[in-house]
């Protein structure tokens, strides 16, 4: 009988040896990646493009090269560049458009990632950005007369030109950057009106849910306008953020109605005081994750808050004739520091002037202080509302029961000045 199985295994052993020699030997180097340009620390403006090119070279084939632009967090910005490779050596020329209106300037780079599909390789290479110019628009002054309605006028050397005017209050107006609107807190409407700017349609409107009759009392924005913070009688602080999502900040030290708000880097500083003016208190909260840090009880009003260079320490301005102005030590939670460089009378208002520098309302005058020299100024401004330096012009506008005037920075020129009533707010609105 004749075996029929033995061709059978001489054709399978026969292909088995075919396909292991067929077979390809496992790739384990990796490309060689190299940043021809920019050079290091090269710098870039917004508006331009900046132009990269890049060698690889790969022992078979180069398959993609990615090239992203991070800081030093690691954190992505601008666009990503993605290229396909179809040989062993290639140079890529790609260009990534610094084009982030918001992207704020110092020291990113520049990381190229080379593969051949099995093995990765990267190259750096540092680069400086520098932001958009900061640009003023327009000056808006926010109006209400108690009518239940409200006014939105332009301000200008030249005059006040009205803009347009809404069927209900406006408490507190802000201009929310990143989305170009004009946001109006209302009261009576219970609900914050981002309106587009510089048409006024209304964009949205959040509800503010407030339950038992409670008010917003105090406003207050972060460095760059782009989180706004409303604090409550009942001693809430919630916040309007950058993507216009309303929601609550803190978790409150108590239910006196808030009176001031400071926005800082690290902190959510709040001066609060019972309806009897029993009761006042200084707390700070992590802006992080709203918790409460500290808090501290006054023996005097305080009526107005400014952070200093250190970030740890707020000045503050006191309803007290001996003692006007003092410090308060966030880090060890205490008013450990009395301010002897003052004009010595009574305070109702402090306000940040050009870096150090501030302004204060005394009962004497309107007071320019210069860190910078160990000086200040009386001014006969009385009747201060607010005071609002504005840095893109070097101007500052002080707003009065008469009315609002600019000036220059030391309060020692008069701009223009021009009478009004019922003024609410004053908003700067910016390219950012």
């Amino acid at each position: 009988m004749r075996n029929y199985q033995c061709p059978f295994y001489i054709v399978l052993i026969a292909m088995l040896v075919i396909l292991s020699s067929c077979k390809k030997e496992e790739d384990g180097e990796a490309p060689i990646v190299t940043i021809l340009s920019p050079s290091e620390n090269d710098i870039f403006n917004y508006g331009e493009s900046i132009p990269i090119q890049v060698k690889v070279s790969d022992n078979e084939k180069i398959d993609r090269v990615i090239i992203e632009i991070l800081d030093a967090q690691n954190a992505k910005f601008l666009s990503t560049v993605q290229l396909q490779g179809n040989s062993s050596s290639q140079t890529f020329d790609a260009t990534i458009m610094q084009d982030d209106l918001y992207l704020e300037s110092g020291s990113y780079y520049i990381r190229v990632k080379a593969s051949d599909g099995r093995n990765d390789a990267f190259d750096f290479q540092d680069i400086q950005i520098n932001a958009a110019a900061k640009t003023l628009n327009r000056i808006f002054l926010v109006k209400d007369s108690g009518n239940g309605q409200c006014s939105i006028d332009s301000l200008n050397s030249s005059g006040i030109f009205p803009a347009t005017t809404f069927a209900h209050s406006a408490d507190f107006s802000f201009a929310d950057t990143k989305q170009n609107d004009l946001v109006i807190a209302s009261n009576d409407e219970q609900t914050l009106g981002s309106y587009d700017l510089p048409l006024f349609y209304l964009e949205t409107s959040h509800d503010l849910d407030i339950d038992g009759g409670e008010i917003m009392t105090a406003q207050a924005q972060d460095k760059n306008g782009w989180n706004n913070y409303l604090g409550f009688s009942d001693g809430d602080i919630s916040v309007l953020t950058e993507n216009g999502l309303y929601q609550n900040a803190v978790f409150a030290a108590n239910d006196d109605p808030i009176q001031q708000l400071l926005i800082t880097d690290q902190f959510i500083i709040s001066y609060a005081e019972s309806s009897n003016g029993v009761f006042r208190t200084l707390s700070n909260y992590l802006r992080s994750s709203g918790s409460l840090q500290n808090s501290i009880s006054s023996n005097v009003v305080i009526t107005g808050m400014i952070e200093t260079d250190d970030s740890n320490r707020l000045l503050l301005s006191v309803d007290d004739d001996g003692q006007p102005l003092m410090y308060y030590n966030i880090a060890t939670n205490a008013f450990n520091d009395v301010f002897t460089f003052m004009e010595n009378s009574a305070a109702n208002g402090i306000w940040k002037a050009n870096g150090q520098n501030y302004y204060v309302a005394h009962s004497s005058g309107l007071t320019y202080y210069n860190t910078s020299t160990g000086s200040y100024q009386v001014y006969p401004i009385f009747g201060v509302k607010d005071v609002k330096y504005e840095p893109v012009t070097n101007r500052t506008f002080v707003v009065t029961s008469a009315g609002v005037s600019a000036y220059s920075e030391n309060l020692s020129t008069l701009l223009f000045s021009h009478p009004v009533i019922d003024i609410k707010d004053l908003v700067f609105w910016y390219n950012k």
